[in-house]
């Protein structure tokens, strides 16, 4: 993935300006922090093209909101997930091509690659729905991300006696990225609240690196 900031400078303007006018215009009727944990899945739609078995993966955030007006909001949160892909082509080449058996067992498990990814994420979110039960809040912002790729596989070895080898290798990657969010959150009390979200970060390539989606429990004070 390349580490380019395409059109980040213009968001981070147009974002910084917004700020300025809502903060300027709209009276603070509130001023709340909240926290909210969310876990449940994502997947990572660039690796498709490299795999053919692909499985949604696990999918964290932490977040700390503040709002600075009642429809307004700004959100940093810490992202977590990972992910494991299995192609059956390196299957059916090694069973094959290659002039060993490798067990099918070594296939399913090594035939694969194991990427995980830790990022933080700046949004500017606002509140479309407001009533008294239910919250409906858009966000966009950037999402920084570290990934760590462990392209698992095998290498064949010819010669008199055929053998193979494990490999283990890995990678590491860092991008900032454009970030989207969608949440919609019930009220249980004045503390308390549940909710879903949705999102994705795009790529400076502008490709969808990662959807998800989580069930989420949010505290406010």
């Amino acid at each position: 993935m390349k580490n380019t900031p395409f059109n980040l400078i213009v968001i981070l303007f147009t974002t910084v300006l917004l700020f300025s006018i809502l903060s300027i215009c709209e009276a603070q009727t509130t001023k709340r922090f909240a926290v909210s944990f969310s876990v449940g899945g994502a997947q990572r739609p660039i690796y498709f093209r490299h795999y053919d078995k692909v499985h949604i993966g696990s999918f964290y955030t932490l977040s700390a909101d503040y709002a600075f007006a009642q429809r307004h909001s700004i959100s940093l949160s810490i992202n977590a997930g990972k992910n494991n892909y299995f192609t059956s082509y390196a299957e059916k080449y090694a069973t094959t091509f290659l002039p060993i058996a490798i067990p099918a067992s070594v296939l399913d498990e090594y035939n694969s690659s194991i990427i995980s990814y830790t990022g933080l994420s700046l949004l500017y979110k606002y509140r479309v729905l407001n009533t008294n039960k239910i919250s409906i809040f858009t966000g966009i912002g950037f999402h920084t991300i570290r990934e760590v790729v462990h392209p698992l596989g095998i290498t064949a070895y010819y010669g008199a006696t055929p053998s193979y080898v494990i490999r283990t290798d890995r990678s590491i990657d860092n991008a900032i990225m454009l970030a989207l969010r969608l949440e919609m959150q019930y009220k249980l009390n004045d503390k308390w609240a549940v909710g879903i979200l949705g999102g994705a970060f795009i790529n400076p390539s502008n490709e969808i690196d990662n959807y998800h989606f989580a069930p989420s429990i949010i505290y406010k004070f």
